[in-house]
């Protein structure tokens, strides 16, 4: 049965230090707005620093009560999302309460692919986040042993049915002129559903990890946790949508994802 959860159910999270991924539009922005309204410092972190900025910027004046900052993030790029995670760690001096790892691409052609050449919703999707949530692990054990509770939201999708298994195999391989035809649609969606795969086993593999008693460190107190939002339109999920059929790309999540 779902798991139904109301904003009234939430703690209070003064003192807490928050990290969204992607939080400057969709369900990262409602995220990074909900648990600020509960009295947590929250940092967006995203690629666009103009735009980051600019919603950091309006969220303050919107909401005076709350603590909102940027934080510049490429997951695209393997060593761009170390650096980030090493950044924050430098420059914030803070422990890490709440990890929200909610950023995604969906329907991006192949014909050109990411610098560390692979497709990018791979790249953004999964792998860039496990660089980016690897880094920031010491942050997060500390605040858990400092308040025996810390965590980890992973943004996966019910998408991973499309596919049955990670298959890597041509993960980097550029296919030119993709995206010029609607029927390059499906291979597209089994890239995205791979992706969300992808964060489904890293997660889980994450969480079992961080419960051993020996594993990274042995640190109980931060869970690790996966949601599927559902359906939901205005998201910026499909801005990188094939050019080809971005008309149809709401009628098609709407009628295709899997709920």
């Amino acid at each position: 049965m779902p798991l139904r959860l109301k904003e009234s159910d939430l703690p209070s999270l003064t003192s807490k230090t928050a990290l969204v991924t992607g939080g400057t539009s969709g369900i990262g922005l409602q995220t990074a707005i909900l648990l600020a309204s509960q009295g947590a410092t929250v940092h967006i972190a995203s690629r666009n620093a103009a735009k980051g900025e600019e919603t950091v910027a309006a969220l303050r004046v919107r909401y005076p009560s709350h603590t909102y900052h940027y934080h510049p993030l490429d997951l695209s790029n393997i060593a761009s999302a170390a650096a980030s995670a090493a950044d924050f760690a430098r420059d914030k001096n803070v422990d890490l309460d709440i990890l929200v790892a909610n950023a995604g691409v969906a329907c991006v052609p192949v014909d050109e692919l990411s610098a560390d050449g692979l497709d990018m919703a791979f790249a953004v999707n999964h792998v860039g986040h496990f660089v980016f949530i690897s880094g920031l692990l010491p942050l997060l054990r500390r605040a858990a042993k400092r308040s025996g509770d810390a965590r980890i939201v992973i943004t996966s999708s019910d998408a991973y049915k499309f596919v049955d298994g990670v298959d890597l195999s041509d993960v980097g391989r550029r296919v030119p002129g993709d995206g010029e035809s609607i029927r390059h649609l499906p291979a597209a969606m089994r890239r995205y559903g791979r992706s969300k795969r992808a964060n489904i086993l890293f997660a889980m593999e994450l969480d079992r990890r961080l419960r051993a008693p020996d594993g990274l460190g042995g640190c109980a107190g931060v869970r690790v946790n996966l949601c599927h939002p559902g359906t939901i339109g205005a998201t910026g999920l499909g801005d990188g949508v094939y050019t080809c059929f971005s008309t149809f790309s709401t009628a098609f999540w709407f009628y295709y994802t899997p709920c």
